[in-house]
């Protein structure tokens, strides 16, 4: 089965080919038929044109970050009929939780351009690992919750850094601000958790809702750099499933492989998918991984 190297976007109208010489040898061309095998009804087909050796479909819409696999059957002026399939991959752009710009990636891996997607569909892979191993978005972002009263008086938010609270309910019951430091009756609030002072998170479920914004305007440089050093470690690994036997060594942007032999054999090549968060990543993000205490109480 082939696989069309380049991705198509949804919002293009595309021609792809296949050249079908190496097959038919002295034989030609005589006719083309494409049909979709697999996939959803969102890409059709919308032209179909043939020479002597080569046949082209032109394919419109599709679903962002889908593959479909088309077959493409060819009468020859021999009679025969040849039959291929070909794996179409989508297109897919940024994501919301995307922790990297694509732009910044492709320079720290030496690239101008991501035409299959591959760089793009790594960075939206590891910054969801990120998120769910921190246990929380980084996006700064507004947030409403409930949570079960503990009968504490200090309840720790998921979501981290917290910027600010604007409302704080307990049994239905409002809590008034109280500024950090003082003596007033009311809530308050640090990087981390809500403290209230006259009050309590009686025990209860479901009984305490916090208004309250959390994140980073900006991802912090640490957490970036981590995540361009594992973009460009998966991309590297993705590039050595296909290395050629006499190849030595392997270079993208400033990092370089060496191997002690030439190539990879099959059993000793790196995993192309290798979902492990990297030693080197994890001591990056192990100061932000969010960790619930055993108690929030204020004496």
């Amino acid at each position: 089965m082939l696989v069309w190297g380049g991705a198509k976007w949804p919002v293009d109208q595309e021609p792809f080919d296949i050249d079908w010489s190496g097959q038919l040898g002295t034989d030609t061309v005589v006719g083309s038929a494409w049909s979709i095998l697999s996939g959803d009804s969102q890409l059709q087909i919308v032209g179909n044109t043939f020479t002597t050796t080569r046949t082209q479909i032109t394919l419109a819409g599709g679903t962002e970050d889908a593959n479909y696999i088309l077959q493409n059957i060819v009468t020859t002026a021999a009679g025969n009929t040849l039959s291929e399939r070909v794996v179409l991959p989508m297109g897919t752009g940024p994501k919301a939780g995307d922790l990297v710009p694509l732009s910044r990636a492709l320079d720290w891996l030496g690239l101008t351009s991501d035409p299959d997607c591959a760089v793009q569909r790594i960075i939206s892979g590891i910054s969801g690992q990120v998120t769910n191993y921190l246990g929380y978005s980084l996006a700064k972002a507004d947030y409403t919750r409930t949570f079960d009263g503990e009968g504490t008086r200090l309840l720790f938010v998921p979501d981290l850094p917290l910027n600010s609270v604007s409302a704080v309910t307990i049994d239905g019951h409002v809590i008034p601000v109280s500024a950090n430091g003082s003596f007033n009756p009311g809530y308050s609030a640090n990087a981390y958790a809500v403290a209230v002072k006259g009050y309590r998170f009686t025990r209860g479920f479901q009984n305490v809702t916090l208004a309250y914004n959390s994140g980073y305007a900006t991802v912090p440089d640490d957490i970036v750099q981590a995540c361009l050093n594992w973009i460009k470690d998966l991309y590297l690994q993705k590039q050595m499933t296909a290395i050629p036997t006499n190849v030595t060594s392997v270079r993208a942007g400033d990092t370089q492989y060496e191997f002690a032999n030439p190539g990879l054999s099959t059993t000793s090549k790196m995993a192309q998918d290798d979902p492990q968060i990297p030693v080197t990543v994890l001591g990056t993000l192990s100061s932000y991984k969010r960790t619930t205490p055993a108690q929030g109480v204020w004496p």
